[in-house]
């Protein structure tokens, strides 16, 4: 049994995973990459569905890059005393550690490298340019505004670079397969960032992670649920190496960090922190089989569950937040796949994006505008008791938003959600009721000030479906003849 001690430390832990933010998750798809700048997977790597890969003789721990992309992060000295050569030893001795707690080999070298954060952002935003398209990213920010997500005039991209700049300690690249630990980290941090960071790159040998983000990446409660998968085995790497190493790991710094931290997330919007933080929660919890976050830190997931997760991914965050829907073949529950047939638009009109928004997203979207924007920071110093999810996202079956655009002003967005029960959509459709009107000062903003040119409603479609439908930079009239595009099949 796991001592008091143990689970009182992981419990100050929790946060800390998130220093080890990697470039295979990121925050609302910002370094979510696509297949475009995809990295050729080892011979041996798995996909889902694949047999098992052979196990290959282990490989150098460490390896040093003679040639780099020009994008990547170069080396960085100073801070925490880290120097390259400690920095290859200490990667070294943990590498082998989480072999053993993984049981599984890494089938080639590790290269690892000091950056600085200021190196990190340049990187990321590199990447994110070059592997999320900036159609699919300005399509993102809009919806997120239109919903009243984010306020109507944040830059998203900018405020997520600001808060993985604010969070980063240490990142896995699979592009280049290799890890960089920020040149400032402390040292006894540093190795818990290294052992979560190691997981992952033991897991992208195995499983090929960027190619499999590359296939889901286009629906974000897919890419979501398989990020938790990602992050949720790195925290139990990492959780299960700290518990083993406490004595001997000095977290001089910790309590700053944290505070620091936290102070940073609560500022940003709930749709970025809390995708973010719940990849690594509920995702280790999920393994573990459980909903408990606590017994998710504590609970050991098999190996075996381990490499069904990965080889057959969950498929919504509705199976990461309640994990019998996928581990119990009797309660196993898979997403209804929701697609509105669109007509003929009026002329000028095109589909900008197409999207699922999921239950991890509607338990955000059901919280009152409110309580969103105004987040304690304690809650971060031990979020055990953050929810992510309540009765009206419960029960959800699945969902779609179309966004249609006409030029660079008028916006209109339609989103669907079917329900596993008349009851769960009622439940909806009252939170909704609420919510909604809440949307109306965003669009107005959006539509210039102009409220004529912003509209907002929510009903009741077919069975057990809610409908809800907002627009902005056009006038009701044409807002009601768009949606009735929706209406000709």
């Amino acid at each position: 049994m796991q001592s008091m001690r143990s689970t009182t430390a992981l419990q100050a832990l929790l946060p800390l995973g998130l220093l080890a933010l990697a470039a295979v998750g990121g925050c609302s798809g910002a370094l979510e990459p696509s297949g475009e700048a995809q990295a050729s997977a080892p011979a041996a790597a798995a996909t889902p569905e694949s047999e098992p890969p052979e196990r290959a003789a282990p490989a150098p721990a460490v390896a040093e890059v003679e040639t780099e992309p020009a994008s990547a992060p170069t080396q960085a000295g100073g801070g925490a005393n880290w120097t390259q050569e400690r920095l290859e030893a200490e990667s070294l001795a943990i590498q082998q550690e989480v072999e053993e707690l993984r049981g599984a080999k890494f089938q080639a070298a590790v290269p690892v490298k000091l950056s600085s954060k200021e190196q990190f952002v340049s990187y990321a935003l590199e990447r994110t340019e070059r592997m999320d398209p900036a159609p699919k990213r300005a399509a993102d920010e809009t919806i997120q505004k239109m919903l009243g997500l984010i306020p109507h005039d944040m830059d998203l991209l900018a405020e997520t670079m600001r808060l993985l700049q604010d969070q980063v300690g240490g990142f896995y690249d699979p592009a280049t397969k290799t890890f960089y630990l920020m040149d400032n980290c402390p040292v006894g941090i540093a190795k818990v960032v290294l052992s979560h960071e190691l997981g992952h790159a033991l897991d992208d040998q195995l499983y090929d992670i960027d190619g499999t983000l590359s296939r889901v990446a286009e629906r974000s409660d897919v890419g979501m649920a398989y990020q938790s998968v990602v992050e949720g085995s790195g925290t139990a790497v990492m959780n299960r190496w700290t518990v083993k190493n406490m004595k001997s790991i000095d977290l001089g710094g910790l309590s700053s960090m944290q505070e620091e931290q936290s102070a940073s997330m609560a500022r940003a919007p709930m749709i970025l922190w809390k995708p973010l933080l719940g990849a690594y929660l509920n995702g280790a919890a999920f393994l573990a089989r459980t909903d408990s976050i606590l017994q998710g830190q504590t609970k050991t997931a098999t190996n075996a569950d381990l490499d069904q997760a990965f080889r057959f991914p969950p498929k919504s965050t509705e199976q990461i937040l309640h994990p019998e829907k996928y581990w119990d073949d009797a309660q196993r529950d898979e997403p209804l796949a929701v697609a509105q047939a669109i007509g003929e638009l009026p002329e000028g009109w095109s589909v900008l994006r197409k999207d699922v928004a999921g239950e991890m997203v509607l338990g955000i979207w059901t919280i009152s505008p409110t309580v969103r924007s105004n987040v304690d920071p304690a809650v971060f110093s031990n979020p055990l008791g953050v929810e992510y999810t309540g009765p009206a996202s419960e029960g959800w079956g699945g969902d779609e938003i179309v966004l249609l655009g006409k030029g660079e002003s008028a916006r209109a967005l339609r989103w669907m959600t079917v329900w596993d029960s008349d009851r769960d959509a009622a439940e909806f459709f009252g939170c909704a009721s609420v919510i909604v009107p809440e949307c109306k000062p965003a669009l107005i903003a959006l539509a210039g000030g102009e409220a004529k040119l912003a509209t907002c409603s929510v009903r009741y479609g077919a069975e057990r479906e809610v409908v809800i439908e907002l627009s902005y930079g056009v006038k009701s009239s044409e807002a009601r003849k768009l949606f009735r595009a929706f209406e000709a099949r």
